[in-house]
């Protein structure tokens, strides 16, 4: 065998060992539940400052002081934004820049969960995953053991 072919084996070999490997986990544990409330209660939104969200039934609007949140919810707040969410009379919450809180229904009381945000659109990084990268390299070392292997075949001379 020649040097070029051998170098071709080693990337193959390369990309399909390293394809065993685990993409690194993105997926947050689950946060507890920081605040319960009857499922009777209301929640209003007392402060808002700067960029803040919150869900309804065709996606997210802009939330406004005073206004009433339909429960289940979710509440986003973006950079530089705060806002206080009211739950009935046992829970209020002051929410930081760039959470994302999550009110649902866990075993007969409105559950309460803020994690980080993430970014969204073209600034979010795209996940982190070998297998593609060993899926080129085993291409790339194919294409060149062929290539290595048919050299003697050209259409002009």
């Amino acid at each position: 065998m020649n040097e070029q072919f051998k170098k071709a084996a080693v990337f193959c070999m390369i990309g399909l060992a390293s394809m065993g490997l685990d993409a690194p986990s993105d997926v947050a544990e689950p946060s507890i539940c920081g605040c319960r409330a009857p499922l009777a209660s209301t929640a209003v939104l007392r402060e808002v400052t700067g960029k803040v969200f919150v869900s309804q039934t065709e996606g997210m609007r802009p939330a406004q002081v005073d206004a009433s949140v339909s429960l289940p919810a979710k509440l986003l707040t973006g950079p530089s934004s705060t806002t206080t969410l009211k739950i009935g009379d046992t829970c209020t919450l002051s929410v930081p820049e760039k959470r994302l809180v999550r009110i649902e229904d866990e075993e007969g009381f409105w559950c309460v969960r803020a994690e980080a945000a993430r970014p969204a659109g073209p600034l979010q990084a795209a996940p982190q995953s070998p297998v593609p990268i060993s899926v080129l390299g085993i291409l790339a070392g194919s294409k060149v053991m062929i290539s290595i292997a048919r050299k003697d075949e050209r259409v002009s001379r």
